[in-house]
């Protein structure tokens, strides 16, 4: 099973990828820098490059995952997939 992860590179976002990898899924998680790229090498976790204004990026991670798992620590009004605009993904 598949999951797509936004958050990967930070530590909870992280810590949940890693327990995910562990189980047996497989993960594909979000990072924003390639600084990320390297922290998750050998992790487990397959990084995607990307932003989460990036809507179709979303959107393709989405459609080729079994499941997304959306961390996000910042503010709510800072998240381009606020409620109203959650629908853009599902």
């Amino acid at each position: 099973m598949a999951i797509f992860l936004t958050g990967a590179g930070g530590y909870i976002g992280g810590e949940i990828g890693q327990k995910l990898v562990n189980a047996g899924y497989g993960v594909r998680g979000l990072v924003r820098n390639a600084d990320q790229i390297e922290k998750l090498s050998g992790s487990g976790i397959q990084p995607v490059l990307g932003m989460l204004e990036d809507y179709e990026l979303l959107l393709a991670e989405a459609r080729h995952s079994s499941g997304v798992i959306r961390w996000y620590a910042g503010p709510s009004w800072a998240s381009p997939l606020h409620a109203n605009n959650s629908s853009a993904i599902y």
